[in-house]
């Protein structure tokens, strides 16, 4: 819709058709296809947990985090809610439990092991948003980070969960975030046994998680004095310098390919803005991505669309894997040419590793020449 409508109709009419083609779609079709595959996925699940419990619980204690570091841990909750409609009761949710208290045991872990004092700082913190959890804290910024202690944690969720299989305990009222707060919801006056399990199992998964991260260690990380080191980058062509958010390409202006910014180009001439290697060369010659001696890499795009001029209006001077020298000359382009095929000549200049640095900063405006300071990376 935002590609079809004008501007002054989007804001209005794109969540409105969206609204009116997505609800009825989703009452009549995705709703019930999405039900049908729950249940069918909940009775497999169930008839696993019935035919070998503790082989069910080590899978969900021990894999769940896995899970999670892909991002698709949230596919399992029409599952999860099938079975409280189905039974009136969920075990999945039961032994996820256990998996999440097992990743938070292993950040209160690292924090009693590491002697790195700013690391112990996040491990705690990260620790604490696990008790409410959120274990992504935990994984991203702890456990995985350091591998090990990730491991403890999956091998202590697996106990804990077996040990909870034994208990035959279930959570009775869903969870959104199941975590050690949430081990209330297996209290059940029918089943009076569910409860002191999942206690009893929450304890063993973060006893055996921690000792374990204190047998087998890990490799602390070092405090190091942060130095800040500033790097420049000249612009490799003349014209008018704007922002990457005035771009009209939805790709460049989101910094979706890196941070940089972009040049209205005078002459149709690009040169390298560093000594390095080319490593991108497009067959349409439009764009030319370059990596410097230290490790920056850039991407100068001349035009908008213009791959589809397949090369017209653009002359190459240099090839792939070539070292050049800074301000040598790169390629050529028709600037008249281009415009009279209805092409912006706009080019986005990107740092396309970006995330490498801390900031990646636009240092000059208005008009600039070739060799005039561009961009700054810290």
């Amino acid at each position: 819709m935002k590609k079809k409508l004008p501007d002054a109709a989007k804001p209005l009419l794109t969540p409105l058709i969206c609204f009116v083609i997505m609800v009825p779609a989703t009452i009549i079709v995705i709703g019930p296809a999405s039900a049908i595959t729950a249940n069918a996925i909940a009775n497999g699940y169930n008839a696993l947990v019935a035919f070998a419990p503790a082989l069910a619980g080590a899978i969900i204690g021990g894999l769940w985090q896995i899970v999670v570091i892909f991002g698709v841990h949230w596919g399992i909750t029409p599952v999860v809610l099938a079975n409280f409609d189905m039974n009136g009761c969920d075990t999945f949710q039961a032994f996820q439990t256990i998996a999440v208290v097992a990743q938070v045991a292993a950040a209160f872990g690292v924090f009693i092991k590491s002697r790195n004092k700013e690391f112990k700082g996040v491990a705690l913190s990260a620790g604490v948003t696990g008790i409410f959890g959120i274990t992504e804290p935990t994984i991203y910024g702890v456990t995985l980070r350091l591998k090990k202690p990730f491991i403890c944690g999956c091998a202590g969720g697996a106990i804990g969960a077996v040990v909870l299989s034994f208990f035959h305990s279930a959570y009775y009222a869903y969870a959104g975030l199941p975590g050690l707060l949430t081990i209330v919801n297996a209290i059940s006056k029918d089943a009076p046994m569910s409860f002191i399990g999942e206690a009893l199992a929450c304890v063993i998964a973060s006893v055996i998680t921690i000792v374990a991260i204190q047998i087998v260690g890990f490799d602390d990380p070092v405090d190091k004095a942060e130095e800040k080191e500033e790097k420049e980058i000249e612009s490799p062509l003349a014209g008018t310098v704007i922002p990457l958010s005035e771009v009209h390409d939805e790709v460049f202006a989101s910094e979706m390919m890196g941070k940089g910014c972009a040049v209205i180009p005078e002459e149709g001439k690009v040169y390298a803005p560093f000594d390095g290697k080319v490593v991108g060369l497009l067959d349409s010659h439009h764009a030319v991505g370059m990596e410097s001696t230290d490790g920056v890499e850039v991407l100068i795009h001349v035009g908008m669309d213009t791959v589809k001029l397949n090369g017209r209006c653009f002359t190459i001077h240099v090839e792939e894997g070539e070292q050049v020298k800074k301000g040598q000359l790169l390629l050529e382009f028709d600037i008249p040419g281009i415009k009279e095929a209805g092409y912006e000549v706009t080019t986005p200049i990107i740092i396309t590793n970006s995330d490498e640095f801390n900031d990646v900063e636009t240092k000059a405006e208005g008009k600039v020449t070739v060799g005039t300071k561009l961009l700054e990376l810290s």
